[in-house]
Formats: C-alpha cells, sequence, structure tokens
C-alpha cells in the first residue's frame, strides 16, 4: 500500500466517523467536514542517542518506539529539546 493510500484511508476512516456523530445531531453537513479537515502525515524517526542520554530521556523516547518510530508533528514539537536530540527526523 502506497503512502498515499495510507493517508486516503486514514482521512476516510476519520471523515466517516466525523460523519456519523454529527449525522446524529444534524448540527453539520459532509461539506461542512470537509472543508475543516485536513490531513496531517507522521513524522518517520530515527534513533540517534548521544553518549549523555539519561534515564529520564530514554524513558520518553520508549513511547516513540512503542509506535513504530512514527509521532505526530505537533507531538514532536512539544518533546524536549533533550529528547527530541536523540532522533532524525526521515520524514
Amino acid at each position: 500500500m502506497s503512502k498515499f493510500d495510507r493517508l486516503k484511508n486514514t482521512a476516510d476512516i476519520t471523515l466517516n466517523s466525523v460523519f456519523r456523530e454529527t449525522n446524529h445531531t444534524g448540527n453539520k453537513t459532509l461539506a461542512d467536514i470537509v472543508k475543516t479537515a485536513k490531513l496531517v502525515e507522521l513524522l518517520r524517526l530515527e534513533w540517534e542517542p548521544q553518549e549523555d542520554i539519561t534515564t529520564f530521556e530514554l524513558a520518553q523516547a520508549i513511547k516513540i518506539f512503542l509506535n513504530g518510530g512514527t509521532i505526530m508533528p505537533d507531538q514532536f514539537d512539544n518533546l524536549s529539546k533533550s529528547v527530541s536530540r536523540h532522533f532524525k527526523v526521515i520524514s
């Protein structure tokens, strides 16, 4: 499955769940939902630990490992500099 297909499937699932929720209340039309929808691509990270890594930084990094080395862009921006310095953004 290509990167585009994965993004499309994610968007379809998200739009369908939002549509089901709002369809019951009748507050939004599908056109309103599509206008406000946005696709966000996960960042792929490569582990590059520094020699001076602390146990706290390693514990924070484990969360990223458990997600298969992927993270939402805003979550990466919210990581402390001491943790993010151990990762290289691939895409």
